[in-house]
């Protein structure tokens, strides 16, 4: 497994689709095709202060792990089925 990058090391570059690997609740992993915001502006209510930190869009959870960079499409066939 050595392709998997830890959030904590490296960010992937913004606008890119990346496969990455969500903490769920219930403390199970899963995999989600994820893209990262690096520098979202995030308000805190209880302070009332703004912070830029990473934000993943991700469905239905932000708690990434580890990313890595999805395969290359194969190619095209040509006169194949598509």
């Amino acid at each position: 497994m050595e392709n998997w990058i830890s959030v904590k090391h490296q960010l992937p570059e913004t606008d890119r689709a990346v496969l990455a690997v969500k903490q769920l609740k219930s403390g199970l992993r899963d995999i989600c095709i994820a893209r990262c915001i690096p520098n979202y502006a995030r308000y805190h209510y209880e302070t009332k202060t703004y912070t830029e930190e990473p934000y993943w869009v991700c469905s239905g959870n932000n708690n990434i792990l580890y990313w890595m960079d999805l395969p290359d499409m194969p190619p095209k066939e040509v006169g194949g089925d598509e």
